[in-house]
């Protein structure tokens, strides 16, 4: 598993009956808009979208993002955080 962008890495990839869990960190100490393309894991089928830890407030997402079906997976980070976020994601394999 890996990232073409040092800023997000993959630390798990594990797929149970055609389910994908996929879970890493984030370097989310500037704002800024992060492309990274994933590999090592099985493709989603469609696009997906990434949770990620929150700041302080719950319904206040510092990151979004989303995974597409070509293993790009595009991050934007809106309220600087840390360089140690966490991500996840669950999605169907291709």
């Amino acid at each position: 598993m890996s990232s073409s962008d040092g800023r997000i890495s993959v630390d798990t990839c594990i797929e149970v009956a055609g389910l994908v869990f996929m879970a890493g960190r984030i370097n989310a100490s500037a704002y800024n808009w992060i492309t990274s393309t994933l590999t090592g894991c099985p493709l989603p089928v469609h696009e997906t979208g990434v949770t990620y830890g929150r700041n302080s407030v719950w319904k206040s997402p510092s990151i979004t993002g989303a995974l597409g079906g070509n293993g790009v997976m595009i991050v934007q980070v809106s309220d600087v955080v840390s360089n140690n976020e966490i991500w996840s994601l669950v999605y169907l394999r291709a």
